[in-house]
């Protein structure tokens, strides 16, 4: 069975290379807006973004700061901004504050998408083991159960090793 035996609607069109070149911009009142079910506020996202060929190749995506529950548990992001500048690959620089009852987590983000620097600090100051266990369960390690401390302490473990991310050990916490 060859192609010019097969109906119109069957055969395959011939690969084109389709040329898109665009310039997106959605900035301040006409910025992106998003709602969902999954966040409690709107989502407000500016943009500037030349698009080459169908590959973005420079520009920026930002948020606006956002306030929202995730898991129980307040999170602000201040900023989150990514730099599109090719071939680099985009680079990320964001802030994310963790708002407990007796603690305040910042998380900041700096560098390339696949593999950012990231550098906790709290209020009141708190050991990193300290920081990850009031993340995961709210307190420090002390203040926890000897079940609880062990958990934690295998996060840590886990967490320091780069091999599970913050964010999926928070949503199993």
């Amino acid at each position: 069975l060859n192609e010019q035996n097969l109906p119109k609607k069957v055969r395959k069109a011939p690969k084109q290379n389709i040329d898109i070149n665009m310039h997106l911009v959605a900035l301040g009142e006409k910025s992106l807006h998003i709602n969902t079910n999954l966040l409690d506020e709107t989502l407000k996202i500016n943009f500037d973004l030349l698009v080459e060929n169908g590959e973005v190749k420079k520009g920026y995506v930002q948020t606006f700061p956002l306030t929202t529950t995730i898991f129980k548990r307040k999170i602000v992001i201040p900023s989150l901004r990514i730099v599109f500048d090719a071939p680099l690959e985009p680079q990320i620089i964001a802030v994310i504050e963790f708002h407990l009852p007796e603690y305040k987590v910042k998380l900041d983000l700096e560098g390339p998408m696949s593999n950012p620097r990231q550098a906790f600090s709290s209020v009141p100051p708190l050991p990193i083991d300290d920081i990850y266990s009031v993340i995961l369960f709210g307190r420090p390690l002390s203040g926890l159960d000897p079940d609880d401390r062990s958990a934690a302490k295998k996060s840590n473990q886990i967490l320091s090793q780069g091999i599970l991310s913050l964010a999926v050990l928070y949503y199993f916490a």
